[in-house]
């Protein structure tokens, strides 16, 4: 796995569907922007 980053089973599918369901609203618009912006980095990171 690239640098010791092991992914869930389907991190788009499993994680996010199931995480969000138990969550607030604020929470859900704080990790919503949290979750891309670490997806944005961990991909630039790629390239770098």
């Amino acid at each position: 796995f690239y640098q010791g980053i092991r992914p869930a089973i389907s991190v788009g599918l499993s994680v996010s569907r199931v995480g969000s369901a138990a969550q607030t609203k604020a929470i859900k618009k704080v990790s919503g922007t949290t979750k891309l912006d670490l997806a944005q980095f961990r991909e630039l990171a790629a390239f770098a």
